[in-house]
């Protein structure tokens, strides 16, 4: 808690996700005293779990990739092939997201280096 003239703020230095909660504040003197209240949400950065291996596969076979990640959604995904972007609306890649992973399926005729 750090106190001023203008008043009282409570700083919290490297906040976890176990500081979640909701946070009161009590105060107090002789004659009385008030309170107030407030939701924190701790947020994390999405963070992969471990690197994607390089993959193989062969032509005209479907080919998924699995990768693994937390954080605080919601998340936003998007594909990349070769530095540049894969519009979501390209038929041969499909993308599922679940709470903790995302697989990446390739089907076609040609092989899609990853």
């Amino acid at each position: 808690m750090h106190h001023s003239d203008e008043g009282a703020s409570l700083v919290i230095n490297g906040v976890e996700g176990d500081d979640s909660g909701n946070i009161k504040c009590v105060i107090s003197n002789k004659n009385g005293s008030d309170e107030c209240q407030a939701k924190l949400v701790a947020t994390i950065a999405p963070t992969l779990v471990s690197q994607v291996p390089p993959q193989s596969a062969d032509l005209g076979e479907p080919h998924k990739v699995k990768f693994s990640f937390y954080g605080t959604g919601p998340f936003e995904f998007r594909v990349k092939r070769n530095g540049r972007e894969i519009p979501s609306t390209e038929p041969r890649i499909k993308l599922n997201t679940f709470d903790d992973h995302a697989k990446l399926t390739f089907s076609g005729e040609s092989q899609v280096p990853i």
